[in-house]
Parts: C-alpha cells; sequence; structure tokens
C-alpha cells in the first residue's frame, strides 16, 4: 500500500514512505507522530488495546480508580477494566458498555464513544461509529492522523526536545505514561531523516 514490503523493520525507507503515503510533509512531524504510534501500538504490531491487566498492574496503571479489592476482581477482565476505567462523560461513554466497545483502537489508540463519533462524522463513515474495529482493522493510520489533525498536534511538534515530547504525549495520553520510551523512539526516529 506505501510501496514497501512488510519486513519488521521500521528504517529510513519504511519512514520515508509512510511519511510520503499520509502526506506528512514536515520532517519533524513524521518524527512525532511514528514515535507516538509505535509507542501507542508496542511497536506497531498491536491495533487494538490490550486491556490484559493483573490486579496490581491496574493498582500501578489507574491508582484513583482501583482499589485492591476492585483491582482484584477485574484482575485479566478486559472487558470489566474497559468498563471501569472509561465509562465515562469525559470521553462521551455514557451508555452501558461503552468503556469496553470505544477501547483504544488504531495506531494512536483512539479512545471514546464521543471520538469514535466525530471521527465518523468527519469522514462521513457512519460505520466507524456503529462497528468500531474498522478503526484498528482499516483506519488505524488515518484514524491517527485524524486524531493529530483535530487536536492540534502537528502544531506542538516545533523541535525533537523532551520538553516538546512531554507536551505531544500528555496531548495524546492525557499523562504521561511511557514517556521514556516515547522519547527514546523520538530519537531513534529522528537518525531516520
Amino acid at each position: 500500500m506505501a510501496g514497501v514490503k512488510p519486513d519488521g523493520i521500521f528504517g529510513p525507507k519504511t519512514f520515508k514512505a509512510a511519511s510520503e503515503y499520509l502526506e506528512i510533509k514536515d520532517p519533524i512531524h513524521a518524527v512525532h507522530f511514528f514515535a507516538q504510534c509505535g509507542h501507542e501500538t508496542g511497536g506497531f504490531k498491536r491495533f487494538e488495546e490490550n486491556l490484559n491487566y493483573s490486579w496490581k498492574e491496574l493498582m500501578s496503571t489507574w491508582p484513583s480508580r482501583y482499589n485492591e479489592e476492585l483491582a482484584r476482581k477485574h484482575h485479566r477482565k478486559p472487558e470489566l477494566i474497559a468498563n471501569h476505567v472509561y465509562n465515562r462523560k469525559s470521553l462521551g461513554n455514557v451508555y452501558p458498555g461503552d468503556g469496553w466497545k470505544f477501547r483504544g483502537r488504531g495506531a494512536i489508540q483512539l479512545t471514546g464513544r464521543a471520538n469514535y463519533k466525530e471521527m465518523s462524522e468527519d469522514f462521513g463513515l457512519p460505520m466507524i461509529l456503529e462497528e468500531p474495529d474498522v478503526v484498528a482493522l482499516d483506519f488505524s493510520f488515518p484514524a491517527a492522523m485524524w486524531f493529530f489533525s483535530k487536536n492540534n498536534i502537528f502544531d506542538l511538534c516545533i523541535n525533537t526536545s523532551d520538553e516538546t515530547i512531554r507536551k505531544v504525549t500528555r496531548k495524546i495520553n492525557g499523562g504521561y505514561k511511557g514517556l521514556d520510551h516515547r522519547i527514546e523512539l523520538t530519537r531513534e526516529y529522528e537518525k531516520l531523516l
């Protein structure tokens, strides 16, 4: 699709071809985009959020949402976890089961009914809201590009300083989860320019 064969290596040719395919003209934008997507997908391997957390991981990942008793009840139960941590109005998840239905998918792990609805409307494709799995299956990178554009994230990508990476990470993640890895990937992809 982008003119390169899959080889499991994200090298200079893949970086260039993917940037051209996605029409990312500014190399610094491409560095941030692929570093963030690389982190969110575990090295471009998972395009659907892995919510198979142990009770200890739940407590460390979401300390404000889990005490030990609840974490033990949700241990390794992805649907229960998603519905607990993502069923909130700030994500547009207002119906029972929305947390699971609109869990993270795509190269940027698009999350929440509100994001899926807005993307569906912007793309003119009701199926995105009706069948959210298509984001992981057919729209992984377009969803990530849409998210970056819609949230003006490319405007933050002015250089590759740690402070810029922090700002980009916060805009994507709502916090700084995985910041060290995101910095590492940004440095790695910067070398591909």
